[in-house]
C-alpha cells in the first residue's frame, strides 16, 4: 500500500498546477498498478489507490503486464532466491524505464505474516549481486538501488 500511496502523493495529488476536476478524477490521469501474491493482504484501500491489483505471483505475471514509467520493488526481491530474483529483475528492467528496488542490507527470516508464507526472507543481495552495477545507496540498514534504462 504504501509504495502506491507515496506514488500518488508525490507524482499526482501534490500537483500545486491541477484542477478540481482533475483531483477528483485521480486515477484516470496517473495509472499505479500493483501485484499481489496474497489476495487476504487486500484491503479496500489498496483498491482506492490502484488502478488495478493483479493477483498472482509476480514471477508468472511479470513478463504479460504492460510496460511502465517505473516499477517499485519495495520489500520485495529479498522474498525471492537469488536465481528467481534475477530472472524477475531481468523482466522488470525489459518492461520499465526505472525500476526502484528497496531491501534490507542484513537477512532477517521474516516469517508467516496473518498466514501468508510469501513473506519469509530468502535472500539478500549484496552490491556485486547486483547486475550492471546500478546506482545504490544505503540508508541506515537499508539499500535503495535504482536502474534506469540506456535511452532514458
Amino acid at each position: 500500500v504504501k509504495w502506491g500511496f507515496l506514488c500518488r502523493l508525490y507524482l499526482q495529488i501534490y500537483k500545486k498546477t491541477q484542477t478540481l476536476t482533475q483531483y477528483l478524477k485521480f486515477r484516470d490521469t496517473l495509472k499505479i498498478d500493483a501485484i499481489e501474491i496474497y489476495p487476504q493482504s487486500i484491503t479496500d484501500l489498496q483498491y482506492q489507490i490502484y488502478n488495478n491489483i493483479i493477483q498472482g505471483d509476480m514471477r508468472e505475471i511479470i513478463d504479460a503486464i504492460d510496460n511502465y514509467d517505473l516499477i517499485i520493488c519495495g520489500d520485495v526481491l529479498e522474498h525471492l532466491n537469488y536465481n528467481d530474483g534475477i530472472k524477475f529483475l531481468t523482466s522488470a528492467r525489459k518492461k520499465a524505464k526505472y525500476v526502484l528496488i528497496i531491501m534490507p542490507t542484513k537477512f532477517y527470516p521474516g516469517e508467516a505474516n496473518i498466514g501468508n508464507e510469501n513473506e519469509k526472507h530468502e535472500h539478500i543481495w549484496t552490491k556485486e549481486e547486483f547486475p550492471d552495477n546500478p546506482q545504490r545507496i544505503i540508508i541506515h540498514d537499508t539499500q535503495i538501488i535504482l536502474y534506469k534504462q540506456k535511452n532514458s
